[in-house]
């Protein structure tokens, strides 16, 4: 079982003891405690709390027949897609089916990442800061992504392309795995496949698994191989961990910045050009400084919420 898989357990156990009536003090403050112990806890919980919000607005709003299951038994399901499964949602001629449906919002906070599994298969894992919106129809499946950086297992099924539309192109792929991340342009990694990079109806890049396609906001692109081990490098945030190999540190201090409200802030052209590697815990950026105090001639001091690094005199 992943972690992920363990914190929609324990959400769940959550939805189902305040499902069941108002909480002791004793159970708030325990409640307290594990939404402050990892940002990933309060984002499960509010997420299967609106699967039941979910289910009533439906049912009032829009006539689509539901019948809710008692929370205590969202336990068995490890994930927030199965949980609609087993609330045994029936939508004639609706979510279930492919037809046209109401867009479902995925959405993860600074340092946190989530993995959804779709009706039709497929899967998307969000990484840090990103919003995506999701639509299975009969004849297409599209995500909207408007921000961060989100990795795809898409379900094979020729006769329904997976499409996700950024603010630079669009990515169409039919069965494959790929990333896309949005911030400052656009990046798309192939990991299995083969995506077209389509703008303005146009085919404008043709990327195969072990390639990478970027492009910036002025619309210049570059395509490249990449190997398995860049490949790998590229995914560790999946793991909760970034990699550098050889990167620069004002490349590192710009990656640790996606992640956390303490920013890292590299003085001097000395310092920003000095280069290094290895893996590193996405949420520790003190951990990452005083590695680079141990390995490379910097110093670091923290002012505020800022951590800054500057070469030795």
């Amino acid at each position: 079982m992943t972690r992920a898989d363990t914190i929609e357990r324990e959400a769940a156990r959550w939805v189902a003891q305040k499902d069941a009536g108002p909480l002791t003090e004793e159970q708030q403050r325990a409640l307290d405690a594990w939404c402050a112990a990892d940002s990933r806890h309060l984002g499960a919980l509010v997420r299967l709390e609106a699967v039941n919000a979910r289910l009533e607005r439906l049912q009032a709003l829009q006539g689509i027949s539901a019948v809710k299951v008692p929370v205590r038994r969202w336990l068995p399901y490890a994930t927030a897609a199965s949980l609609l499964l087993a609330l045994g949602l029936v939508w004639q001629g609706g979510f279930l089916s492919g037809e046209p449906t109401q867009a479902r919002t995925l959405a993860t906070r600074l340092g946190e990442q989530y993995r959804a599994q779709l009706v039709d298969g497929s899967t998307v894992e969000l990484n840090t800061a990103t919003r995506a919106t999701v639509e299975v129809r009969a004849r297409e499946r599209e995500v909207k992504l408007t921000s961060g950086e989100a990795l795809f297992e898409v379900a094979k099924d020729p006769d329904r392309p997976f499409i996700v539309r950024t603010a630079l192109g669009d990515v169409r792929a039919v069965g494959t795995m790929f990333s896309v991340r949005v911030d400052n342009g656009l990046d798309v990694t192939v990991s299995e496949g083969v995506v077209s990079i389509e703008r303005d109806g146009k085919e404008v890049a043709r990327v195969s698994a072990g390639e990478s396609f970027e492009m910036n906001p002025s619309g210049d692109a570059r395509q490249r191989e990449r190997d398995a081990d860049e490949i790998q490098r590229a995914f560790a945030w999946r793991e909760g961990k970034v990699s550098f190999a050889g990167e620069t540190l004002a490349e590192a201090a710009a990656t640790f910045n996606r992640y956390n409200a303490i920013k890292i802030q590299v003085e001097g052209a000395k310092a920003r050009e000095m280069r290094f590697g290895g893996y590193y815990r996405t949420t520790d950026p003190e951990g990452f400084a005083q590695a680079l105090k141990e390995t490379l001639p910097v110093d670091v001091k923290r002012e505020d919420e800022t951590l800054i690094v500057h070469a030795r005199d």
